[in-house]
């Protein structure tokens, strides 16, 4: 029987939860399916798809609790749906949370009836690490499906040498190229370095195209990409350390490395169209669609809204980020958006080790890729979710991936950054705006006191 877990201990868990790479997520798309939302303080509402009734075999159930909406559900069910027909004694319950916080407030009540799901999808990294911490994950570290992943990707889930998540989905980031409109200028190659986005831009302004580069001023997500790449693929790369020197009061976010970044985002700022505070996300894509632009610096999400908008014939693909100095030093913005979670205390491990394994087949992979559109961890992904993404194919199963930089950051601070980050893209000075950052990050910090004590350091 499930034991109820005392609310203070699980308050422990939800410590760093609030700083989610994405943002707040949407509200679950509807399709014939029945997909629930579940609002804070309220009963999650369930979706239940039944397996064939079995002649034999122990009847179970599975509790199973997402994250996700929309086509990513979809996916979800086809692969849950595909492990029943393989199990037809057992049968699956979806409960779809849309919403960080929501999901987070419903899991820990969920915990603290003695109601936790047999296993649950959710963010990767900090999050996982917080819940083992309390002692109600399943260690799979010497599970067999675990061989399916890089090591790298399975220590984002580490905790004291043990790790408590199946790696299951990543976000990226990166450089987005219109290959149609490099058609029309020769010489012009798809930049590997900074230098060389910069060479490019000018020679395309030399053969007459004025704004090489495409931005959504108006957009602080987009505005800011500048700082998040670069934050993951040359400060982190270069310094691993370096949030938790700033931790530590080492170092801070007026530092000489933090100058130098809107130093260089500066110099590719004067390929950007000077109407670009008045453009949002959708026009930049239309823009970019158009040849009004060659380049655009862009969350992978993105690519969703240009197909729909371009169609399947639109030449373009996105390449990793390219705001590093030298070839040698280029790394992908890559990491794990969301790991699978296997509750300690579930009643039926036998059927979650069989249920996570056919999330992490081939089969699965693919299905994620083409139906769900994201971009599976485990090794030996055959499909992609688009094929602009050709170019990162090598890079998804290589070491040379950095995680979003957001993810080990103090809850709030993010959100901030992208906000003053548009005030000096208006005009306030590199050194005002890093005074902000600087500010406004020990003033989370001294109003979260747990969460530098908290704080998993790299040894």
């Amino acid at each position: 029987m499930k034991k109820r877990i005392p609310l203070l201990l699980l308050a422990a868990c939800i410590t760093a939860v609030l700083a989610g790479c994405g943002g707040s997520a949407k509200a679950p798309e509807t399709s014939g399916a029945k997909e629930k939302t579940e609002t804070a303080g309220a009963p999650a509402q369930k979706e239940e798809t039944k397996a064939p009734a079995a002649s034999d075999g122990e009847k179970v159930t599975l509790q199973y609790m997402t994250l996700s909406d929309g086509k990513l559900l979809e996916a979800e069910r086809h692969i849950i749906e595909n492990y029943m027909e393989k199990n037809p004694n057992v049968t699956v319950e979806i409960t779809s949370v849309a919403g960080v916080d929501t999901f987070i407030t419903a899991l820990k009540a969920k915990f603290a009836a003695g109601e936790e799901p047999d296993l649950y999808m959710f963010q990767a990294g900090t999050r996982i690490r917080e819940f083992a911490q309390a002692g109600l994950l399943k260690d799979i570290t010497d599970e067999p499906y675990m061989d399916c992943f890089l090591e790298e990707d399975k220590a984002f889930n580490e905790l004291n040498g043990r790790i408590y998540g199946v790696p299951m989905r990543f976000e990226w980031t990166g450089l987005y190229v219109n290959r149609e409109v490099l058609a029309q200028y020769p010489g012009v190659e798809i930049p590997t370095n900074f230098q060389e986005l910069l060479a490019a831009c000018q020679t395309l302004r030399d053969q007459g195209l004025e704004n090489p580069m495409i931005l959504a001023g108006k957009n602080v997500n987009n505005v800011s990409q500048f700082d998040f790449q670069y934050l993951a693929c040359v400060i982190s790369y270069n310094n691993p350390k370096y949030y938790q020197q700033m931790l530590d009061g080492e170092i801070g976010f007026t530092d000489q490395m933090f100058v130098k970044m809107f130093e260089k985002f500066g110099q590719m700022k004067e390929y950007v169209s000077e109407d670009s505070l008045g453009v949002d996300t959708d026009e930049a894509v239309k823009r970019f669609i158009r040849g009004e632009g060659a380049f655009w610096v862009a969350h992978g999400n993105e690519l969703t809204r240009m197909r729909e908008l371009a169609g399947d014939e639109f030449d373009f693909v996105i390449v990793p980020t390219v705001l590093q100095d030298e070839n040698e030093e280029r790394v992908f913005n890559c990491g794990q958006a969301m790991a699978l979670a296997v509750v300690e205390s579930s009643e039926y491990p036998d059927q979650v080790r069989d249920l996570v394994a056919e999330f992490t087949s081939p089969e699965a992979s693919n299905i994620f890729a083409t139906e769900g559109k994201g971009m599976p961890a485990a090794l030996g992904t055959e499909e992609l979710p688009d094929p602009a993404l050709e170019p990162c194919r090598q890079w998804f199963a290589s070491e040379k991936k950095m995680g979003h930089a957001d993810l080990v950051w103090v809850p709030g601070i993010k959100d901030i950054m992208k906000e003053i980050t548009q005030k000096w893209y208006m005009g306030d000075s590199i050194e005002s705006i890093l005074q902000e950052w600087d500010a406004q990050h020990q003033r989370l910090l001294e109003s979260n006191p747990d969460f530098i004590k908290n704080f998993v350091r790299s040894e």
